[in-house]
């Protein structure tokens, strides 16, 4: 029982912080988008060290999810091109305040 209580606890503290740490690495897309993801690892490692039967309907999901996850990341990867983050003028952004670095949206 104790091996069960602290296994939970150690488990739900470890995932919190590496959730914490992508979270101020990468922001919150990033973070969330790997939730989904860690359904899939768990079935692949259940198939690989358990010996689970494959499904039809876990092949499916896993394709879905892997899809919709890698769409996510394209589209950030390609609206962070387009803001043009990454470039000179987003390093001096971050010495001047934050009313000062406001630009009107064009429309």
């Amino acid at each position: 029982m104790i091996s069960i209580i602290c296994t939970g606890i150690f488990g739900k503290f470890l995932s919190t912080a590496v959730y914490a740490w992508a979270i101020h690495l990468k922001g919150p897309v990033y973070a969330t988008m790997f939730k989904p993801l860690s359904i899939v690892i768990a079935v692949v490692m259940g198939i690989v060290f358990l010996g689970d039967a494959l499904h039809i309907g876990s092949l499916i999901g896993a394709t879905v999810i892997s899809i919709g996850f890698y769409a996510v990341m394209w589209g950030k990867a390609a609206e962070e091109n387009e803001d043009g983050f990454g470039s000179q003028e987003s390093a001096t952004i971050d010495s001047v305040p934050l009313l000062q670095s406001y630009k009107p949206v064009k429309l």
